[in-house]
């Protein structure tokens, strides 16, 4: 604050005296400044004094020495002074998709690539031959001949599983601890190298790459929703566009489209983060489905490290490696999904449950025999010869 001083030659502020010098301008750090004529520049109000009107900040001028820059021209300058910011890309530029289709379903290839001119004309990418596991040569280093459900009980249900006869073959416990081990049905066996195969194109690249499977679908309704939402092509591509600019800063390995298990990660080892939630994205601790993924060339090489073999189904297998904290993995939202999502995402399955390719070999949410492939029963391994017959008895109903 400037005082009103008697003598020229002093001015008060806070207590202390301030000799002038030179021509009468006060040296105070931030304080106000007296020309040769008397005018007061204060911070705030302009003091009238002398010849004239006290000129207010952002057109006071100094006599003699030049001119004082104003607090709006110094921040102009300096705006300036600061190198240009480029435009945000597109977060979708150069993306390119691997869509799997096994060469026994042209039927699901043309409705498949109908509905991505239509709904992504905007999406590049190439069919990709996926491996049949009832004709198809699978390196049993890639993929295991067997897998115990151990692992996926902490988080799929099991139940007592009774032969046609009613009599217990394992009950519940058992799949939880120490596990009941299963043949891989061929459908299964095939997917999980089909994704094997994608994971090592996406290891050699250097950009993330889209894995769509041909039983994708991108346009369905939910009835769950008050409103009866519907999602679409533009549904997918803008929560994509969202989805991939979160990976930029979180690093992600895994990014899922189309998923099943609580929108909140699933988590029953690990807890969800705490605080604001994010409104597009969710790190999950174990989600199954992978009819639409995108993955990020270093997480397609942890992938590839850890399946040595591949010791369960694809998506257990991928769900158990970020659950161990080994794989950095998302959710993408769907606008229309909620805390109550069990099944989410801006992609789905075309036909989950009438028309699959893969036969689960423990039964899945699609009801199949799950005493087909078992490997043992009653804690006594079943012969291979009626292991063969059991799963040839079905080979036939799988594509």
């Amino acid at each position: 604050m400037v005082q009103k001083g008697k003598s020229r030659g002093r001015m008060v502020q806070k207590g202390k005296s301030i000799k002038l010098s030179g021509r009468g301008r006060a040296q105070s750090k931030g304080a106000s400044k007296l020309n040769g004529r008397g005018r007061a520049k204060s911070k705030g109000a302009s003091k009238l004094s002398g010849r004239g009107r006290a000129q207010s900040k952002g057109t006071s001028k100094l006599s003699g020495r030049g001119r004082a820059q104003s607090r709006g021209a110094a921040k102009a300058k300096t705006r300036s002074r600061s190198p240009r910011i480029a435009a945000a890309s597109n977060p979708l530029e150069g993306l390119k998709a691997l869509v799997v289709n096994m060469e026994t379903r042209p039927d699901r290839r043309a409705r498949c690539q109908e509905m991505l001119a239509k709904e992504l004309p905007w999406l590049q990418y190439e069919w990709f031959a996926a491996t049949l596991g009832k004709t198809d040569i699978i390196p049993d280093d890639q993929v295991a001949a067997t897998w115990n459900t151990k692992k996926n009980s902490n988080y799929g249900t099991y139940e007592d599983v009774f032969d046609k006869d009613q009599v217990l073959l394992h009950s519940a416990q058992e799949f939880e601890d120490p596990g009941v081990e299963y043949l891989f049905s061929p459908g299964e066996r095939g997917c999980a190298h089909s994704h094997y195969r994608c994971w090592e194109k996406a290891a050699a690249s250097d950009r993330p790459l889209l894995i769509l499977e041909d039983d994708l679908q991108i346009c369905f309704e939910h009835p769950e929703h008050p409103e009866g939402a519907v999602s679409n092509g533009n549904t997918f591509t803008t929560r994509l566009e969202l989805g991939m600019q979160e990976a930029k800063r979180r690093e992600m390995d895994v990014l899922y489209l189309g998923w099943s298990g609580w929108r909140d990660g699933n988590n029953k080892w690990g807890k969800p983060s705490r605080g604001r939630k994010n409104p597009f994205v969710r790190k999950v601790e174990y989600v199954w489905t992978t009819v639409a993924y995108v993955i990020w060339p270093q997480g397609a090489r942890r992938l590839l490290e850890r399946a040595k073999p591949m010791d369960q189904p694809v998506d257990n297998f991928m769900a158990w490696e970020a659950r161990e904290g080994r794989l950095n993995s998302y959710v993408l939202f769907d606008p229309a999904d909620n805390e109550a999502t069990f099944t989410g995402g801006v992609a789905r399955q075309a036909d989950f449950k009438n028309d699959t390719d893969i036969r689960k070999s423990d039964g899945g949410d699609q009801g199949h025999d799950p005493t087909i492939y078992l490997v043992s029963v009653q804690g006594k391994k079943k012969p291979e010869s009626v292991q063969a017959e059991s799963a040839e008895h079905v080979q036939g109903k799988e594509k």
